[in-house]
């Protein structure tokens, strides 16, 4: 299933933390988070290339379900975890979209997403998983849980089979890579 189904899969599994690193750095780190960690920890990467030719870092144990603000923005905003995001990045790039990792699947950081949802009408989601019961999912679940109305986009696969192909490929026909994000936004 090339990885399609792993978080939808997860989320719903009591106790469990999801992460998905963005790059390298946030890999190491969130591998030491884990060992220290008193429970059960996925850690979900993608397959391919890293993005970070500097690959080493100083590890630390990162907060878990803590995500962090890469670009601050006006009205619209893209949020979601994984490489994906650099492709977010790029996409909004001269745009007034907000960017943001969550970092984690299970537990979402309620501290931004509260800040997310008191600045922004329209939250895209993206990830290069289901959108059924993915992070978009689990989006919609805490707006709507905790009494946001917003505009909720989710960007992700489809709800079907994806043939094979290398990253590049798949990222493409699919419109998850920046030309389609930039599409898909509105922002082409």
């Amino acid at each position: 299933h090339q990885g399609q189904f792993d978080i939808a899969m997860f989320r719903p599994i009591p106790n469990l933390t999801i992460a998905a690193p963005k790059d390298e750095h946030d890999l190491r780190n969130l591998m030491l988070t884990a060992v220290k960690w008193n429970g059960p920890f996925v850690i979900r990467y993608p397959r391919g290339n890293g993005v970070l030719a500097d690959w080493r870092n100083e590890m630390k144990t990162l907060e878990v379900g803590r995500g962090e603000e890469m670009v601050r923005g006006k009205g619209s905003c893209i949020v979601g975890v994984g490489p994906i995001l650099y492709k977010a990045k790029e996409a909004i790039e001269g745009t007034e979209f907000g960017l943001y990792d969550l970092r984690f699947a299970k537990p979402m950081d309620e501290t931004l997403l509260r800040m997310i949802a008191e600045n922004y009408e329209t939250i895209y989601t993206i990830e290069d998983g289901s959108i059924i019961g993915g992070i978009g999912s689990g989006v919609e679940e805490w707006l709507m849980d905790n009494g946001y109305a917003r505009k909720v986009v989710r960007i992700g696969l489809p709800d079907s089979f994806v043939e094979h192909g290398s990253p590049a490929e798949l990222y493409e026909m699919l419109e998850i890579d920046a030309k389609g994000i930039k599409k898909r936004i509105g922002a082409l």
